[in-house]
């Protein structure tokens, strides 16, 4: 949700909307920053800690941003570094860990002769699962707010 609202949450926290080109500058720079992210926990941190260490930490990492993003929508609008921390915090987390490895954890725990179907099955549940995460928000949220 964080990828697909990006637009609203940055333009919250700058209190403007979503057209700014400092929204857009901010959405291009979370794309940039979860590359490198990735491409270093990938060189440097996978080989020195582990794949385990990495995707638990990176969990509770996820965890930890999640619950300040929520809160900040709740604290008095003075407070706009927080959802831009939390989001940073955020594509951070996710980029170093549970992102890039949740993919090779799935192949490696499942029997060699069906890893292909395996990780098939996984892609297509994850993107079917984020399209109708992304399609349903906006009515979940109405519904609970």
């Amino acid at each position: 949700v964080v990828n697909a609202y990006l637009d609203f949450i940055l333009a919250d926290a700058m209190d403007t909307d979503e057209q700014n080109i400092s929204v857009k500058f901010g959405a291009l720079g979370y794309g940039a920053m979860s590359f490198f992210v990735s491409l270093l926990g990938a060189v440097c941190f996978v080989p020195k800690y582990g794949r385990k260490t990495l995707l638990i930490a990176s969990l509770l990492l996820v965890a930890v941003f999640m619950v300040l993003l929520g809160l900040s929508f709740e604290i008095p609008s003075t407070q706009t570094w927080l959802p831009i921390i939390a989001v940073v915090g955020y594509v951070s987390a996710v980029s170093i860990g549970v992102g890039p490895l949740a993919w090779a954890y799935a192949t490696e725990v499942s029997p060699e002769r069906i890893r292909g179907i395996v990780s098939g099955v996984a892609v297509s549940v994850f993107w079917l699962f984020n399209f109708l995460w992304t399609l349903f928000f906006t009515d979940l949220e109405d519904i609970f707010t």
